[in-house]
C-alpha cells in the first residue's frame, strides 16, 4: 500500500509478522507517550516467551491466541508511523469484556472470531496506539489516516469480524470517531495526588474512622515484612527472576486469574528492558516472600505484576518517591482519593455496536458463568437492626425451594489464552 504526499514524497505501508522484523531503534524513536508497553523490548519479551506469536507461526499462535501483525508506515524509506495489531480467536487478556457481544453474535448465527485488536497485550493501561514520528508536523494526519486504512484492509483480508482499539488516548478517540469508529466506554479506578506532600497529608483528608482503619492496616502490613528493597533490572539475577515468575503465577492461581505471561517472560524482559525494569523485593527473616515488577519511563512509573507466597498481608501503601521521574509523572504514584474515570476503547465491524459502560475493570477475564436467581442466593435468616441484635430472638423461617439456576448459552470461539 503506497501513496504520494508532500513534495513527491512516497509513503508506503507494509506489514510484518514478527518483532524480529521491526527496526528496534526506529520503532522506539516513535512517540510512545509515557507508556513502555509497546516498546520494542517489551514486545520482544512477549514474543520470545511465547506470550504472543507471529501471525505466520500457526502452531504457536494456537497456544497464545495473540497473533501479531505490525503495520509500518515508511516515508522515503524512513519509519514514520506504526500500529501493532493482533488477530484474536478469543477475548482473554484484553481487560475489555465483550463476551456479551460474542454471545449475541452466536445467537444471531454470526462469527465473532477472529477479530482484530490494537492494544498492548495483557495490559489494561491507556497509551498511544498509533505510533508516529514526533517531527512529522502537518504530515502526521496523512500518515495516521494511511495506517488506519491499512488496519481496515488487514481486517478485511484476514476475515476479521471487527476492529477493536483498546485503551487508546483521548486524542485518538476523537480521530477514530471522525473515521467512522464507534466509541465504547468502560470504567477504571484511578488514584490522583490531590496535592499531598506526605502520607500524613493524605490521612489528614480522611474521616477519623477511615484514618484509624488505614493506620491499622498499614501497621499490619509493616509488621508482616522484614524489609523492602528496590532492585534495578541490571541487578536482577536468575534467582530473583525465578521468584518473580513464581509470585506472579501464585497470584493468578489463587485469585481467579490467568497467567497470560508465559514462563521466561520476566527473564526476557530483564534482557530487553533492563533500564526500565525495577523489582520491589519483600523479605522476612532473610527470605524473599513477595515481590512486584515496575516499569519506569521518564514520565511515569507503572506497577504491573505482584505476588507473594505467604498468607500474611505483605503489601504496604508507601509509595516510591526517590526517583526524579516520579515528580515528572503525569499520574502520581502516591496514594490519593480514588476517582472513577472512564477509559475508552473503540470498535467497528459487522455487528451493530452501541455505546456501553462497564464497571470494575479488575474482574477476571472469563466468559459468563452460570448464575442462580436472587431468591436462591438470599440468606434464609431475617435481618435485624443494630439495636435489636442482642435482645430480639430470631426465628428460623420455613424451608424454601430455590429457583433453578440459569445457564448462559455456550461461548463462541476458542478460549485458550
Amino acid at each position: 500500500m503506497s501513496s504520494t504526499i508532500g513534495e513527491g514524497a512516497k509513503l508506503v505501508v507494509r506489514a510484518v509478522p514478527s518483532v524480529g522484523d521491526l527496526p528496534a531503534a526506529a520503532w522506539d524513536a516513535l512517540d510512545h507517550g509515557p507508556s513502555p508497553f509497546l516498546r520494542h523490548g517489551f514486545l520482544r519479551a512477549l514474543e520470545e516467551s511465547g506470550s504472543i506469536d507471529p501471525i505466520s507461526s500457526k502452531k504457536r499462535g494456537q497456544r497464545s491466541g495473540w497473533s501479531s501483525i505490525y503495520l509500518l508506515a515508511e516515508l522515503d524509506g524512513r519509519l514514520v508511523g506504526a500500529v501493532p495489531a493482533f488477530v484474536k480467536a478469543h477475548s482473554y487478556g484484553e481487560y475489555i469484556f465483550d463476551w456479551g457481544w460474542a454471545n449475541a453474535a452466536a445467537r444471531a448465527g454470526l462469527d465473532y472470531y477472529p477479530k482484530l485488536v490494537v492494544a498492548a497485550p495483557a495490559t489494561p493501561a491507556t497509551g498511544t496506539r498509533i505510533l508516529l514520528a514526533p517531527d512529522l508536523g502537518i504530515l502526521a494526519a496523512r500518515v495516521r489516516e494511511a495506517l488506519i486504512g491499512a488496519v481496515r484492509a488487514v481486517a478485511e483480508d484476514l476475515g476479521c469480524s471487527s476492529i477493536h482499539w483498546l485503551f487508546c488516548t483521548r486524542e485518538e478517540q476523537a480521530q477514530l470517531a471522525q473515521l467512522g469508529f464507534f466509541p465504547r466506554a468502560s470504567y477504571q479506578f484511578h488514584w490522583h495526588n490531590q496535592g499531598y506532600r506526605t502520607f500524613d497529608d493524605f490521612l489528614g483528608a480522611l474521616t477519623s474512622r477511615k484514618r484509624k482503619q488505614l493506620k491499622k492496616e498499614r501497621a499490619r502490613a509493616q509488621a508482616a515484612v522484614g524489609a523492602l528493597r528496590w532492585i534495578s533490572g541490571r541487578e536482577l539475577d536468575a534467582r530473583a527472576l525465578d521468584d518473580l515468575d513464581r509470585f506472579y503465577r501464585h497470584t493468578t492461581d489463587n485469585h481467579g486469574g490467568r497467567d497470560y505471561l508465559r514462563p521466561r517472560f520476566f527473564h526476557a524482559l530483564a534482557e530487553a528492558l533492563p533500564d526500565a525494569m525495577q523489582m520491589l523485593e519483600v523479605t522476612r527473616d532473610g527470605t524473599r516472600i513477595a515481590g512486584a515488577l515496575f516499569l519506569e519511563t521518564e514520565r511515569a512509573l507503572y506497577g504491573r505484576y505482584w505476588g507473594s507466597t505467604c498468607t500474611s498481608i505483605c503489601c504496604t501503601s508507601r509509595p516510591r518517591t526517590t526517583r526524579a521521574s516520579i515528580a515528572r509523572s503525569a499520574s502520581s504514584s502516591r496514594c490519593s482519593r480514588p476517582a472513577r474515570r472512564a477509559s475508552t476503547s473503540w470498535s467497528a465491524g459487522s455487528l451493530p455496536l452501541r455505546r456501553t459502560r462497564r464497571t470494575g475493570s479488575d474482574i477476571p477475564a472469563c466468559p459468563p458463568r452460570s448464575r442462580t436467581s436472587p431468591s436462591a442466593r438470599r440468606s434464609p435468616w431475617p435481618t435485624r437492626s443494630r439495636s435489636s441484635r442482642r435482645r430480639a430472638p430470631t426465628r428460623r423461617p420455613a424451608a424454601t425451594t430455590p429457583s433453578p439456576p440459569r445457564t448462559d448459552p455456550p461461548m463462541v470461539g476458542s478460549a485458550d489464552g
